[in-house]
């Protein structure tokens, strides 16, 4: 992509209008590309997709087709970092060079990776609005800070690129909740899958990420006193470590929600992962029978079939809720008066006194 610079060298210097008037125009036609990537997918869904057409909600579906396009850039931003990051770290020459090395490659993979994170950070809020994850969003904009930080200031590419290659779990995560939604969620293929995406998680997100960050400030404390005279400000430098702790933390957070599944599994609503933008209340079975009461009878049936849809398969149970005072309320909720309140027990009836007849 830069070769037009006709740089002798890997190494690569742009000058502030580069940065200003070339790159944007990479990060929109690449904002573009995974748009019709979507769309493309959208329209391959609505015509051989059983699933697609009819059992998804609309949310659902515009899940369906952001998920694809999550998947399209991981194959891809993978394949472009994988060689690179593993010369940089496992062969690499000093830790300088993971440190404060800027290349034209990594430069390359940062604008995919940015295009995606600005595309996937409007998506989420489009379909999530209010509900979306603050985790992701922290996730988002910590990325988006750091990849911009590191080629406005002409330092740490190389090691942003090498986080890449976190996005290698990221297929396996996605294909969980297909498989959820086409009824296979019990199956061997997705037993292997979900073997699969932990392991990947595990060493990528989790041992790789350490390692990286370790070299990091390694690196960072063997050449501090260069970093004092460099034209880049001390303190703006100092940001790159801060910026690789987070997102280290909350892969670490996420890795330990896998783990606790892992070791007392529990059943939970499809959707209930790390990574996704909308995590299910655990307090859902309440929240239904509130609506049901408060409902029309055409919207009980709407949240009827959408709750059939989202949570298939699972079963949420209150241990304080008898079973009496579940029949009670399906009873209640069958009956015309649906919005008039319910008196459970005879105390809250007034007695009448008995009529007294004289007889004249």
């Amino acid at each position: 992509m830069f070769e037009y610079f006709k740089l002798d060298k890997d190494e690569m210097i742009y000058s502030s209008e580069i940065f200003y008037y070339v790159i944007p125009v990479y990060i929109i036609i690449r904002i573009f590309i995974f748009y019709l990537f979507e769309v493309v997918t959208r329209s391959y869904s609505k015509r051989y997709s059983v699933t697609y057409k009819n059992s998804l909600t609309e949310k659902q579906k515009k899940d369906w087709t952001s998920k694809a396009t999550s998947i399209f850039h991981a194959i891809l931003v993978t394949i472009l970092c994988i060689p690179h990051t593993i010369t940089d770290i496992v062969y690499r020459k000093s830790n300088k060079d993971l440190a404060f090395g800027i290349t034209k490659r990594r430069v390359d993979v940062l604008l995919w990776i940015l295009a995606y994170l600005i595309y996937d950070l409007y998506m989420m809020i489009r379909i999530s609005g209010k509900k979306v994850s603050k985790a992701m969003l922290l996730h988002h904009f910590v990325c988006i800070s750091a990849f911009l930080l590191g080629l406005y200031l002409n330092v740490g590419t190389v090691f942003m690129a090498s986080f890449i290659i976190n996005e290698l779990s990221t297929p396996f995560l996605h294909f969980r909740w297909y498989l959820s939604r086409m009824k296979m969620r019990d199956s061997k293929i997705a037993f292997i899958n979900n073997l699969i995406f932990a392991i990947t998680y595990l060493i990528v997100r989790g041992i790789w990420n350490t390692y990286v960050f370790f070299v990091l400030c390694k690196g960072f404390w063997e050449f501090r006193d260069g970093l004092h005279g460099n034209s880049v400000p001390f303190g703006i430098i100092a940001c790159l470590p801060l910026f690789a702790l987070s997102h280290l933390l909350l892969n670490y957070y996420w890795l330990y929600l896998i783990i606790l599944q892992v070791i007392h599994p529990k059943k939970t609503a499809p959707d209930e992962t790390p990574e996704n933008s909308t995590p299910s209340s655990p307090t859902i079975e309440a929240t239904n029978n509130e609506k049901i009461k408060s409902s029309s009878k055409n919207n009980t049936k709407n949240e009827a079939s959408f709750n059939n849809t989202e949570l298939e398969g699972i079963t949420i149970s209150n241990p304080s809720t008898s079973s009496n005072d579940v029949n009670s309320v399906s009873s209640n909720s069958s009956t015309s008066s649906l919005n008039k309140p319910k008196e459970f027990t005879p105390l809250l009836k007034t007695p009448q006194k008995p009529k007294s007849y004289s007889n004249n």
